[in-house]
């Protein structure tokens, strides 16, 4: 079985499948041979391909009428698995919609990549506008001293970036052409050597709710500064030591920290409504 550029599988269906294509002869059979589901419109068939919820089961699709070959591209979410960056990049380049409600990527063990690789992803992934981004990477990278931009989501309320390897690590640092995530809500970032400042990240998300830095590395090591009005839920628990805290969040209610602490550790912590504050 093979998957083309286009995201159509190509291979022969087993004979059980190859049977029930087949115009049935029964009284309540269609014995005209019509493809009836090429009659459908096309609303209705989008309507059926977004339940399956994955690129790839979508592409099956294609086996059953030629009519289903490339509706994938109209689909307000998607969800890939199991692609490498390259194949992940040229079905991106094929979406029909430019402003996505969901984009799920979810690169697995097998598959390597590289901080270019994933940077170039992401301008390709900000091009579609989706509301909701996650991306997630399992496998080994190469190149891991090269950083890679995030660039600017525009109407991204919630975006999720999670390296699992332990031994990879992503640099990552900001738009260089600046901008704001203008409505985003809720930033996840996990598994990354963060080359920001994150003062400076947070100013460029005036709506931000939730911030979650999960096994980071900091660059130098240094304070994570933090001052923010809207923040009301914050995670900071890095892979490695920090120099300190100074944080400023008059709306923060729920505050998490597990970090290593050395002696000369600084604590700046401002935050009057916090109601749950776990430390470790």
């Amino acid at each position: 079985m093979e998957l083309r550029s286009d995201l159509t599988l190509r291979s022969e269906p087993p004979l059980e499948s190859r049977r029930l294509c087949r115009p049935r002869t029964g009284p309540y059979g269609n014995t005209d041979g019509v493809d009836n589901i090429s009659g459908l419109p096309d609303d209705l068939l989008l309507q059926v391909l977004f339940h399956l919820r994955c690129a790839r089961a979508v592409a099956h699709t294609s086996l059953l009428s030629r009519r289903l070959r490339g509706l994938w591209r109209h689909l307000p979410e998607l969800s890939f698995r199991d692609l490498a960056l390259g194949a992940l990049e040229t079905a991106l380049a094929q979406v029909s919609r430019t402003e996505l409600c969901l984009l799920d990527i979810d690169v697995p063990e097998h598959h390597r990549y590289s901080a270019a690789g994933v940077g170039s992803l992401l301008r390709t992934a900000a091009r579609l506008a989706p509301v909701v981004l996650s991306l997630v990477f399992r496998g080994d990278m190469v190149g891991r001293d090269i950083p890679f931009e995030l660039p600017i989501f525009h109407r991204a309320t919630s975006i999720n970036l999670n390296v699992i390897n332990r031994v990879t690590w992503l640099r990552q640092t900001l738009p260089a052409q600046g901008g704001e995530f203008s409505v985003l809500e809720r930033l996840s970032i996990s598994g990354c050597h963060l080359d920001i400042d994150i003062g400076v990240l947070v100013l460029q998300c005036p709506r931000l709710r939730v911030l979650e830095l999960r096994r980071f590395w900091h660059f130098g090591a240094g304070m994570v500064h933090l001052h923010s009005t809207t923040i009301e839920e914050l995670v900071v628990a890095p892979d490695w030591w920090i120099g300190g805290i100074d944080i400023v969040a008059p709306a923060l209610k729920k505050f998490t920290m597990d970090t290593y602490m050395s002696k000369d550790f600084n604590v700046s912590f401002l935050a009057p409504m916090v109601k749950d504050i776990h430390w470790r």
